[in-house]
């Protein structure tokens, strides 16, 4: 049936009643609260260490996962201040949180790099294009100037050409400008695609033959929502990319 344990208290009351005054007596007397209190200080000691410990190991792992979110801070900080080639480091042994954080800020910079790079190819290309037209211009008035040529239709309609070229750099730039600043807008209508592309190739045409190439075109019927003018200027850009690099 098991064993169970056996109540000493009568037995300790009959040996203190026999010999109250005996060392054994006192010892039996006052070993309880000896033994309570012995207990109680063990405890406080084990709770204590286990507190400390458990302090200690949860500033070692706030310390991994603080490191390196200092380090992304600081490079934030030089990201601000213009230095997009800054990264951070990937220790290694870091939580899957902590490290996908770094992953991602290190794309992020990667992309705000490219980005920027980008923006100031396109800027320096179209500063470099809005010098082409402004140079024909001003040659063309010194010779109108001197009299070196006459100042007859052929010469207003190269004139007109340059002019349009350089409104539609002034307006590359307008429109880059507004995507810098997030207001480039878009007005949505209804839009048949194939009409729009079939007639900007039309428009293409002159020019293809002169190079030599061929637009060969297999349109579907597709309409969609869309700005039409902004999606006009993304077929002419693709269109006047291709006649640029496509050889006869």
């Amino acid at each position: 049936s098991g064993v169970r344990p056996v109540d000493m208290t009568p037995y300790i009351q009959e040996l203190i009643d026999l010999a109250p005054e005996s060392e054994a007596a006192q010892f039996v007397e006052v070993f309880p609260r000896r033994l309570a209190n012995t207990v109680l200080r063990t405890l406080a000691i084990s709770l204590l260490i286990s507190g400390c410990l458990w302090v200690y190991l949860a500033l070692r792992f706030a310390r991994v996962i603080a490191h390196p979110i200092e380090h992304v801070t600081d490079a934030t900080a030089k990201i601000m201040t213009g230095d997009l080639q800054t990264r951070v480091d990937m220790p290694e042994n870091i939580p899957g949180e902590t490290s996908r954080l770094l992953a991602r800020f290190n794309q992020m910079a990667q992309a705000l790099e490219t980005y920027e790079r980008e923006r100031t190819e396109m800027i320096a290309a179209i500063a470099h294009e809005l010098r082409t037209p402004l140079a024909v211009m001003k040659v063309r008035q010194e010779l109108l100037e001197d009299g070196l040529i006459e100042f007859k239709q052929d010469e207003i309609g190269l004139l007109g050409r340059q002019i349009e070229l350089l409104t539609r750099l002034v307006e590359d730039l307008r429109t880059l400008s507004l995507a810098d600043a997030n207001r480039l807008s878009l007005k949505l209508e209804p839009v048949d695609l194939t009409t729009l592309v079939s007639r900007i190739i039309t428009s293409f045409e002159p020019r293809v033959q002169d190079l030599g190439i061929d637009i060969v075109s297999n349109l579907i019927s597709i309409q969609l929502e869309a700005d039409p003018h902004r999606l006009e200027q993304v077929v002419i850009n693709l269109l006047d990319n291709a006649c640029k690099h496509t050889p006869e």
